[in-house]
C-alpha cells in the first residue's frame, strides 16, 4: 500500500476538483449536444429530404418514399 507524505493533501484535493470539472464539462457537452446540435441537424436533413424528393418526382413522378416530405414543398415555395 503507498505510503502519503503530510503534504499530498492539496495535490489530492486538486485532482479531485479537477475530476469534477471535467465530469462537469463533459456532462455539459452531451446536453448541448443532445438539445442542440441533434434537433439543428434534424431540421437540416429533413431539409434536404425535401428538396431531393421535389427533384425527384419532377423528373420521375411521385414517389412513396416522398410522402411525408410532399406537405413541405409549400412551406418551402416550391411548385408542386
Amino acid at each position: 500500500m503507498p505510503r502519503y507524505r503530510k503534504d499530498d493533501g492539496p495535490i489530492a484535493l486538486a485532482i479531485g476538483l479537477g475530476g469534477v470539472v471535467v465530469s462537469i464539462l463533459l456532462l455539459s457537452a452531451a446536453v448541448y449536444f443532445a438539445f442542440v446540435v441533434v434537433p439543428k441537424w434534424n431540421e437540416y436533413v429533413i431539409f434536404e429530404n425535401t428538396l431531393v424528393c421535389h427533384e425527384y418526382e419532377k423528373e420521375y413522378g411521385p414517389a412513396e418514399i416522398c410522402d411525408p416530405y410532399r406537405d413541405r414543398y409549400s412551406e418551402l415555395g416550391l411548385s408542386e
